[in-house]
């Protein structure tokens, strides 16, 4: 039903990998680990500065209830603290990018990186296909076409498994037909074979 190449989204060298073709994995299931040392360091110093800030913050808006402190300088330290909120939110990101995880659940069915392996935002890491759902696509003749609607069920034969039918039902249909006057029709399916 869906197909995912995902990739990594930081840099760094992989230290360990939790899955082979053909690993079924559910969804946020760890795949790999990106070596995270200076990741954590940049995380921890990014949480320290803005536990900090708040407490400046604080203690500034009480001077500035007692006069002691302008506005100028209140807003000054507002704006200080929001920008080590948002150097935190990003290191949080960067530290968590480390953990790649599966987004949906399915089957490995490529993998594309080793222990040792060194990684960019953007290299391929796995393939993985859904198979709880399989997705048919078929063409149908446009006399047919008009007669299914979306939310149809409808009966589904296949050469390989020559006396059995199968339930299915209607996805979707094209509005645009072919030069041979057939509509690209979706039909999924549960996948009853799977163990």
């Amino acid at each position: 039903n869906s197909e995912v190449n995902l990739v990594s989204e930081t840099q760094g060298r992989i230290v360990a990998i939790n899955v082979n073709v053909g690993t079924k994995l559910s969804a946020g299931m760890l795949i790999a680990k990106v070596d995270d040392e200076l990741k954590k360091a940049g995380f921890m110093n990014a949480e320290a500065a803005y536990e900090k800030a708040k407490m400046d913050l604080q203690r500034n808006e009480q001077l500035n209830k007692e006069k002691s402190v302008s506005d100028a300088q209140l807003d000054a330290v507002r704006f200080a603290c929001k920008a080590s909120e948002s150097a935190y939110i990003i290191a949080k990101r960067q530290l968590n990018d480390t953990k790649i995880t599966s987004p949906i659940s399915g089957v490995v069915t490529s993998r594309n990186i080793e222990v040792g392996s060194v990684v960019a935002p953007g290299t391929p890491i796995v393939t993985i296909v859904e198979l709880a759902t399989l997705k048919i696509k078929v063409n149908v003749s446009e006399k047919d076409a008009f007669k299914l609607k979306a939310g149809d069920e409808i009966d589904v034969t296949t050469d390989v498994y020559t006396n059995v039918t199968f339930k299915g039902r209607v996805k979707s249909i094209s509005d645009r037909g072919d030069e041979a006057h057939t509509y690209p029709v979706e039909i999924t399916l549960p996948n009853n074979s799977r163990n």
